[in-house]
């Protein structure tokens, strides 16, 4: 009876790291339509592309309908490059994605220790839109910190998610400290304050972003990673409204990107475009072709 009982407590603990390690299929497409409305001799494209993170996601396969000139890693983001010398007057780049989502929440993170191999002070110190040197983010800080690393970013969590109005999208970056100081903002806000007061804290913190694969308005969103000792970077949503605690999170994210200011795309979020004649406009879409 007693082996019976090992055989099945092992089979379970096995069930139970393959459960985790199968993770939950995702496939999507997004696509670029690029519109010109005069003589247009060139335009360039970059945009962020998903990479494998370890216990994060694993890209399976991605396709292009026209093939990047260029694809490249830079500050930890990987990029794809369109070159369209003579435009037509409508162009499409297609992007598809199929790719496998973990759980990378707190609960599940606790889990699993995961080493650091980027140094942390890349992400302790101030930055535009982290003003983690602000007198009043520091203040707030302070106002949170607690006798444990965990307990501080659970009460950075509480406060950044109770006490700031979601306000609605908002295109126009206001960063941390408008969003301490007005008391709203929208989910960039929200991860800027967030990651604000980790670093006051001096908690290594950074701003994520990428696309959820369920949305009201927009499948572009920002959250947070916290660097835990033990645990790796953990996954934290800030943002009321996304079925989300500061435990536990859906795996609905696809990420993209942490670098908060990216000198790729200019600083923009997600893509950055250049042209040679008249301007060109460009609308994005995002489609979910199957959620498993």
């Amino acid at each position: 009876m007693k082996k019976l009982i090992i055989a099945i407590i092992t089979l379970l603990i096995i069930y139970g790291i393959f459960f985790y390690e199968s993770g939950k299929n995702i496939s999507y497409k997004y696509k670029y339509e690029i519109t010109t409305k005069g003589k247009t001799s060139k335009l360039s494209l970059t945009c962020l592309i998903p990479q494998d993170i370890a216990k994060v996601q694993k890209v399976k396969n991605i396709n292009y309908s026209i093939k990047p000139d260029l694809v490249f890693y830079y500050d930890r983001n990987i990029y794809a490059q369109f070159i369209i010398n003579k435009p037509s007057k409508t162009e499409e780049i297609v992007i598809s994605v199929d790719l496998l989502l973990y759980n990378n929440d707190f609960e599940a993170s606790i889990k699993n220790e995961i080493p650091l191999n980027e140094p942390i002070y890349d992400f302790l110190g101030s930055e535009k839109y982290i003003e983690t040197d602000s007198e009043e983010i520091k203040l707030k800080a302070l106002e949170l910190k607690d006798s444990s690393i965990i307990q501080t970013v659970e009460n950075i969590y509480s406060f950044v998610n109770q006490n700031i109005e979601y306000a609605g999208y908002n295109p126009i970056d206001v960063g941390a400290l408008k969003a301490l100081n007005s008391g709203k903002g929208d989910c960039t806000e929200f991860s800027d304050l967030f990651v604000a007061l980790c670093r006051a804290n001096n908690i290594p913190a950074r701003v994520v972003e990428g696309y959820t694969t369920d949305y009201f308005n927009t499948p572009k969103h920002a959250w947070t990673e916290v660097y835990i000792k033990r645990y790796g970077w953990v996954k934290f949503d800030p943002t009321p409204g996304n079925l989300s605690t500061f435990k536990t999170m859906k795996r609905r994210y696809i990420q993209l990107s942490t670098v908060r200011n990216d000198k790729v795309l200019n600083n923009n979020h997600f893509c950055g475009y250049n042209y040679w004649g008249d301007p060109v406009e460009i609308k994005e879409y995002f489609e979910n072709r199957l959620i498993k």
